[in-house]
C-alpha cells in the first residue's frame, strides 16, 4: 500500500510539472506610453503659397466713367516664425510671430481706352499691384492628441502694396512712392506633428491656412503736382488701394524643452 501511494504520488507530481511547462509565458508588460508636451519655444522656416486679390479705386477719377476693378495674384514665398505655447491636460495656448517674403512679380489690369475702361483712358496702359511682404502677430488655441496638435489662430497682420502704371511700350509711370504699409487682421487653423523628439528639442512639421484682410487705404499718386495732374491730396490719380489674402503654409519648425518659461521635462523620453 505505501509503495502504491508514493507512487502515485509522483505521477501527479510529474504531471502538474508537464502542464506547468506546457502553459504560456507571460509577455512583459510595454513600457508606458508618455504623451508628447507641446510646452515650450519654437522657431523654424516655411514655404508659403499666396492668392492675393487688390482692389483699386481712383479718388478722383477721370474721366468719370473709371470704375473699381481687382487684380488677382498667385505668389510664391518663403518665411520665418518663432513663438512659446504652454500645455495644460490636452489644451494648448500660445503665441507666434511671422514674417513672409514674396516674389516681387507685378500684376495688372489693362485699360481698354474707351469710355468703360477700368483701369485708365489711355489705350494699353496696364494698372498694376504687386504685394511685397506679408508680417504677422497672434494667439494660437489648440486641442493635442498624441503627437498631432490641432489649432486656431488670429491676429494682427501687416504688409506693403506696392502699385504703378505701365505703358504700352513697356515703360513705367507713376509707381506709388509713400503709404504702401497698411495694418489688418489675419484668421485661421491647421495641424502639427512631432516627427522627432528628445529630451532636449523636438522637431514638428505643420501646415495652416490663413486668411488676411489688409483693409483699404489711400495711395498718393507719384505724379501728384507735376505733368497737371493737380495737387495732392488727393490728386488726379490717388486711390484707393485695399487687399484679401489666403494663404497657405508647410513649416518646419524645431521645439526647445526647458528654455524660457517652460519647467525642463526629467527623463521625457
Amino acid at each position: 500500500m505505501r509503495k502504491y501511494f508514493l507512487g502515485t504520488v509522483m505521477l501527479i507530481g510529474l504531471g502538474g510539472m508537464a502542464i506547468a511547462a506546457d502553459l504560456p509565458v507571460k509577455a512583459p508588460a510595454p513600457p508606458p506610453v508618455i504623451p508628447f508636451d507641446w510646452s515650450g519655444a519654437y522657431g523654424g522656416s516655411s514655404l508659403d503659397w499666396v492668392q492675393s486679390r487688390t482692389s483699386w479705386q481712383y479718388t478722383n477719377p477721370g474721366p468719370a466713367t473709371l470704375q473699381p476693378f481687382t487684380n488677382k495674384q498667385n505668389q510664391a514665398g518663403w518665411g520665418f516664425h518663432a513663438g512659446v505655447q504652454q500645455q495644460w491636460g490636452q489644451l494648448v495656448i500660445g503665441i507666434e510671430g511671422d514674417y513672409t517674403l514674396l516674389n516681387a512679380s507685378f500684376v495688372g489690369t489693362a485699360s481698354n481706352g474707351t469710355a468703360t475702361s477700368v483701369c485708365t483712358a489711355n489705350l494699353g496702359q496696364s494698372c498694376q499691384t504687386n504685394l511685397d511682404y506679408l508680417a504677422m502677430a497672434g494667439g494660437k488655441v489648440g486641442w493635442a492628441w498624441t503627437d498631432w496638435l490641432f489649432y486656431g489662430e488670429g491676429g494682427w497682420a501687416g504688409g506693403s502694396i506696392n502699385t504703378r502704371l505701365q505703358n504700352p511700350n513697356s515703360s513705367f509711370f507713376d509707381t506709388s512712392n509713400n503709404n504702401n504699409y497698411r495694418n489688418g487682421w489675419y484668421a485661421g487653423g491647421g495641424i502639427d506633428y512631432a516627427i522627432f523628439k528628445s529630451a532636449a528639442m523636438d522637431v514638428i512639421v505643420g501646415a495652416d491656412y490663413r486668411h488676411v484682410d489688409l483693409g483699404n487705404h489711400f495711395q498718393a499718386s507719384s505724379a501728384d503736382g507735376i505733368g497737371g495732374f493737380g495737387p495732392a491730396p488727393p490728386g488726379a490719380n490717388g486711390r484707393n488701394i485695399g487687399a484679401t489674402i489666403d494663404m497657405v503654409r508647410v513649416s518646419l519648425s524645431v521645439k526647445t524643452n526647458g528654455w524660457g518659461f517652460v519647467a525642463p521635462v526629467a527623463a521625457k523620453y
